[in-house]
């Protein structure tokens, strides 16, 4: 089944929204009966949100029913949960066998993941992690570009630290043996507290960007956990300028902690105490304006489609360097950019220097099949 979204502006919404789907209520909470994702106050709101939710409430349930269908055969098989430990005790470590049993799940999850990103709130995009992760563990290789889609996800959900672990583990793998995949003894994801401040380079290697357009999203979401960094260090500079000098440090570091957003900084004790962060914000800037024009070289048409704050249809095809290919990136990876405060505006302060500069990418006319989860 593959889903469409229909072209339209997305207003920016920070945090994500987990109240009742119509006006936005807390209390007395209850989900939508078919979709399990969509909460309302009443049943009156639930008859007044109709309209506008039924079409992604039919193709969530649809797609949970035979999502589930498929897990439970393959629990069925396994005898136990679906993991590639139990998978590799039925079938060996014979990862081509491993991939075309698992195809029909697969196939099922990535709908399901399709169809919850129609519903734009905190337990849908929770959900779409999870179901992302439990496929990257049984799949580690990844063929469909999972690793791509994570990150963003992450992000929406202020896991700020663990979206630098995850692209930092799959930017260290290299080009593993495929057998190397089948080993559940390996580490997986193993990667933790990795210094977010570090050289992107060691994440992202411009010359590997691919022509199917998977690779740039590493290069717009680590854009992002810079700028988010930098927005940070800004607030301690603001806080530590107006307060700094006239309370003890213990508690400048207790306030600090609570004004900042990123979970990886709150484990930067040093910066929690320092009063001046002029050089560290200097070097991140010129990290984040590095990956800004790797992405703009690639495809000139990316970062206007993320100021523009659109879902767009998702194409089939796409031509290299084209708008439709930037609206399949923006579509994988556009909303973390949407939800995060001033990263758009500071986007638009940028794009002067930007869109001056020229395309490093070849001329191709082949016609490309975006790997979509």
């Amino acid at each position: 089944m593959f889903i469409r979204a229909k072209e339209g502006k997305l207003a920016p919404t920070t945090p994500l929204p987990v109240g009742c789907g119509y006006c936005g209520s807390k209390a007395n909470l209850k989900f939508c009966g078919a979709c399990k994702t969509v909460v309302y106050c009443s049943r009156d709101h639930q008859l007044k949100h109709y309209n506008a939710h039924k079409t992604a409430c039919y193709l969530v349930a649809e797609s949970r029913e035979r999502y589930w269908f498929e897990l439970e055969q393959i629990t069925g098989d396994c005898g136990g949960p679906a993991n590639l430990a139990n998978l590799i005790k039925i079938f060996g470590a014979d990862y081509l066998v491993i991939h075309f049993y698992l195809n029909g799940f697969t196939n099922s999850c990535r709908s399901l993941v399709r169809a919850l990103r129609l519903i734009n709130n905190r337990r849908s995009v929770k959900e779409q992690l999870r179901h992302c992760m439990d496929m990257l563990e049984v799949m580690r290789a990844d063929e469909t570009g999972l690793r791509f889609h994570v990150p963003s996800l992450m992000i929406r959900l202020n896991k700020d630290q663990q979206c630098f672990d995850f692209m930092k583990w799959y930017a260290k793998q290299g080009s593993r043996r495929q057998d190397s995949w089948c080993n559940p003894s390996l580490p997986f994801l193993d990667i933790k507290s990795a210094d977010g401040l570090e050289d992107p380079g060691l994440i992202y290697n411009v010359k590997k960007l691919n022509p199917m357009s998977q690779g740039v999203n590493t290069a717009i979401v680590l854009a992002l956990l810079k700028l988010r960094l930098i927005f940070d260090l800004q607030t301690l500079q603001a806080a530590s300028q107006t307060i700094g000098r006239f309370v003890p440090f213990e508690i400048l570091y207790l306030i600090n902690r609570y004004v900042i957003r990123s979970g990886s900084m709150a484990q930067k004790r040093r910066f929690l105490e320092e009063l001046d962060h002029t050089e560290e914000i200097t070097r991140q800037e010129g990290q984040v304006m590095h990956l800004l024009k790797t992405v703009q070289q690639f495809n000139s048409f990316i970062w206007p489609a993320v100021i523009a704050c659109k879902v767009y249809p998702l194409n089939q095809t796409c031509e290299p360097g084209s708008q439709g290919e930037a609206r399949v990136v923006v579509t994988q990876c556009g909303a973390c950019w949407f939800e995060t405060p001033g990263a758009i505006d500071y986007l638009k302060k940028q794009m002067a220097d930007l869109e001056t500069l020229p395309s490093t990418r070849m001329e191709s006319r082949t016609r490309l099949r975006p790997v979509m989860t």
